[in-house]
């Protein structure tokens, strides 16, 4: 299988605050950037798109759905982290608001999740079965394309990879990047990450 990971542009009102399940649109800008990088794909038509419950992950496959004449799966299981009590906060407000919480969080975010959310080890659990789902569904051809968020995204990087999940966060991810991975003998290779386009080909030449 292969696998194309783009995280989705900007979202509106999110500077600076925790978001995760919170529910923001896309920008104009990301939107347009939306549009560029569905009409420069470069690989045959993905057989499944994907995209989260949240609008801003619907919004940036949209685009794609258009292209290839096909609708998208909703997959709640690659909904962005649930920050619980914190969404929405501006992080500045929660370093000086619940500073002992925050810190009890970023000395393990793996394991420990904020008041009424999750922590990162259970988004990589449910993003882990959806992987296990479709590859079983997809076999050795398909090329499935998720429009997604920072924290699944990284969460799908570790496990096709056999990561520590602690390693997650040394995967830098820029709004409307894509990562690709695809299957070789049994395991996954990693054949680009971040790239502001879709860099390399996916059956190993360059497209």
């Amino acid at each position: 299988m292969r696998l194309v990971l783009l995280y989705h542009g900007e979202a509106e009102g999110a500077a600076g605050r925790c978001i995760g399940r919170t529910d923001l649109p896309l920008s104009a800008h990301a939107r347009r950037q939306a549009g560029q990088l569905a009409d420069a794909w470069p690989y045959p038509p993905a057989s499944l798109l994907v995209a989260s419950r949240l609008q801003r992950s619907r919004a940036m496959i949209e685009p794609f759905a258009r292209r290839f004449g096909r609708l998208p799966r909703v997959e709640p299981r690659l909904d962005e982290m649930d920050f619980g009590s914190w969404e929405g906060e501006l992080w500045s407000r929660l370093h000086e608001s619940r500073p002992a919480d925050v810190h009890a969080w970023l000395a393990d975010w793996v394991g420990h999740a904020p008041a009424g959310g999750e922590c990162f080890a259970e988004v990589a659990e449910r993003a882990g079965r959806w992987l296990a789902e479709t590859e079983a569904d997809q076999g050795g051809d398909g090329l499935v394309l998720v429009a997604g968020h920072a924290g699944p995204i990284r969460a799908l990087v570790c496990l096709a990879l056999g990561l520590p999940l602690q390693h997650a966060l040394r995967l830098a991810l820029g709004h409307g990047r894509a990562s690709a991975l695809r299957q070789r003998h049994g395991r996954y290779e990693l054949s680009y990450c971040n790239a502001s386009r879709f860099e390399a080909s996916l059956s190993g030449e360059d497209p």
